[in-house]
């Protein structure tokens, strides 16, 4: 298998970073702590819809519509979930 990189949340919170990371390459991605994008109805949508869909997202651009791709996979890791305190 092979990674295109690990990255972080903040790369994935608008949609625009998202459909770009999305678009890059064919190469697995895996985003560490991705909660602040996750906190965006906007982005978790286009998550939703590079899963069901080959788009990522859609924009008009030079007086025409043009879609992007959803090429890679995205693995998301939140540290948070899997801490706990020990006493």
């Amino acid at each position: 298998m092979h990674w295109l990189g690990l990255i972080g949340g903040s790369t994935i919170d608008t949609v625009p970073r998202f459909g770009n990371l999305a678009s890059q390459s064919t190469f697995l991605v895996l985003v560490i702590k991705p909660m602040g994008a996750l906190r965006r109805e906007e982005v978790v949508e286009a998550i939703k819809s590079s899963v069901k869909s080959v788009t990522a997202r859609g924009r008009f651009a030079n007086s025409g519509y043009r879609t992007i791709k959803a090429l890679n996979q995205l693995t998301l890791r939140e540290a948070r979930l899997y801490h706990r305190t020990v006493r």
